[in-house]
């Protein structure tokens, strides 16, 4: 009889020291960039790609990189020497659609599904394209933009405003527009 009462009170002091211990990660439905980001484009990068890199870099306090514009390297290889950074950090690709930084992204794609949350067919489907999806395992924000132009008010939106996850963004006239999926 014993026993049994130190079984279940040995029972009992485990469940509770455990119970702390298991927690689980959310996935949140809306995000604002807080922490530092890598924004990563290409040799050729939209229109305002500065103004945009200069808001959120000021907004941040100079947390933050660039990748990208880099002569002699691709996109592929400039991510995968700083892979790991980018994982630990929030993410933006920010890319011009129909260049050869496009294809790149493709096939980062297909090597690093982590770093993006869609497709490469929904980059072509629908560019221009801004789509942000949150990361649970590093518990970062994963973006991509495809878009001819960027500027400082886009940066702004990611800075102030909540921004709905995995939902499909369009930027026009300063505002996001959800997509219409047909």
């Amino acid at each position: 009889m014993y026993k049994k009462i130190w079984i279940i009170i040995i029972s009992a002091i485990l469940i509770v020291a455990f119970s702390g211990s298991v927690t689980t990660v959310e996935q949140p439905t809306v995000w604002k960039l807080r922490a530092s980001c890598y924004t990563i484009t290409g040799v050729h990068s939209p229109k305002g790609f500065w103004k945009f890199q200069t808001t959120i870099l000021e907004s941040l306090g100079r947390k933050g990189g660039l990748l990208g514009g880099y002569s002699g390297y691709s996109l592929v290889e400039q991510v995968e020497k700083y892979l790991e950074n980018i994982r630990q950090s929030n993410s933006i690709f920010l890319i011009l659609h129909k260049t050869e930084e496009f294809e790149a992204l493709k096939e980062l794609r297909e090597k690093y599904p982590e770093l993006f949350p869609i497709s490469s067919e929904e980059f072509d489907k629908f560019s221009p394209l801004v789509y942000l999806t949150y990361d649970i395992k590093t518990e970062r924000m994963r973006g991509v933009i495809i878009a001819d132009k960027v500027d400082a008010s886009l940066a702004k939106i990611l800075l102030r405003k909540d921004l709905p996850l995995n939902t499909f963004l369009r930027y026009e006239n300063g505002r996001l527009k959800e997509i219409e999926k047909k």
